[in-house]
């Protein structure tokens, strides 16, 4: 028989569809470090234990970040970069394990780490191809280490890698770009011009591989908006080019006109209504973070006999107050006098 590997060997690989959830691996912070002190460790890792928190970093060949940091705080919650990255909330490594340590071994969350590829990002042809302007994306520079043996004709003068990634990178890939990145096609950009002067900016982008009228219409609105009531700007006349989603996307108001829609309050396209219908249900649960169904219809009923909707703490406006529309012209503003 051959002799058994020593359990605590970070050294050795373990697939990731092999490693098995166990409850209550580290009871404390205190037992995580007096666990971590004996384990072996492989060369390019090393770590750093403090009071607050535990530093367990993975040392890079070519850059001079780290390739991985492993934060584990007082409370046993980890977080992980890569290559100064943060890893997305959504990512398998921390809905598998709860992002804590109580549910897996130190060793094994390595293992799954380095069962994972770096996203390679976004090609340099494809980022070309959809994007115009370096700052609608995401660059991700990192500081290469320097070699004295290379001529420094050859070096860039900062000395550092690009990769071009999408806003939703989820940066460790079981492939050699991630899906984000990979279906990065088309890129929605809502483009502010001014009609009197040169003033011109990009107000919002989003990476998509494409994007239909109905998820067009809330976003638009949105922009207006926010443009309208935060920005002070007057939201005149819209144009885009002849796509099929953007000429639906017309046709939908076209549907709203011949309905005898004459204007649109840009205020109402918000959540603000369902932001503090929501908040009084749950400040009359007070704790009850479950209610049942007669608590909510009991709170509804409550809620609709007041018919007052005031949200008891957030960023969310009244919807208490009444609007008046009229036709009387806006009176004109006074030029400074030179």
């Amino acid at each position: 028989m051959k002799p058994r590997k020593s359990a605590d060997s970070i050294a050795e690989k373990r697939t990731y569809s092999n490693i098995h959830i166990v409850k209550d691996c580290y009871t404390s912070y205190e037992n995580f470090c007096n666990g971590i002190k004996l384990l072996k460790f492989a060369p390019k890792w090393s770590f750093v234990v403090t009071d607050n928190f535990t530093n367990v970093t993975k040392s890079s060949v070519d850059f001079s970040v780290p390739e991985v940091e492993i934060y584990i705080y007082h409370n046993l919650t980890f977080t992980i970069r890569i290559l100064t990255w943060l890893l997305p909330m959504s990512h398998e490594i921390y809905i598998r394990f709860s992002k804590t340590m109580k549910n897996v071994k130190l060793q094994q969350l390595i293992a799954a780490i380095d069962n994972h590829n770096i996203c390679a990002g976004l090609p340099v042809e494809a980022y070309r191809k959809i994007i115009e302007t370096p700052t609608a994306m995401i660059t991700h520079c990192i500081p290469k280490k320097f070699d004295p043996t290379i001529e420094l004709t050859n070096l860039s003068p900062l000395n550092q890698h690009i990769f071009y990634r999408s806003p939703t990178c989820t940066i460790l890939t079981n492939n050699i770009i991630c899906h984000d990145c990979r279906n990065t096609e088309h890129l929605l950009v809502f483009l502010i011009r001014s009609v009197v002067n040169p003033f011109k900016f990009s107000f919002a982008n989003f990476a998509t591989t494409g994007a239909t009228s109905t998820q067009l219409f809330p976003i638009f609105w949105k922009a207006v908006y926010i443009l309208e009531r935060t920005c002070k700007l007057k939201v005149v006349a819209t144009t885009c080019d002849g796509a099929s989603p953007n000429r639906k996307f017309f046709r939908m108001h076209d549907a709203m006109i011949s309905n005898g829609v004459s204007y649109v309050l840009t205020e109402r396209f918000c959540q603000d209504p369902l932001e503090n219908y929501f908040g009084r249900q749950r400040s009359m649960g007070a704790r009850k973070d479950n209610p049942s169904l007669r608590d909510v219809g009991y709170n509804d009923n409550t809620i609709r006999n007041q018919k007052v909707f005031r949200p008891i703490n957030g960023n969310v406006q009244p919807d208490d107050y009444e609007l008046q529309i009229n036709d009387d012209p806006l009176p004109c503003r006074k030029k400074p006098r030179k």
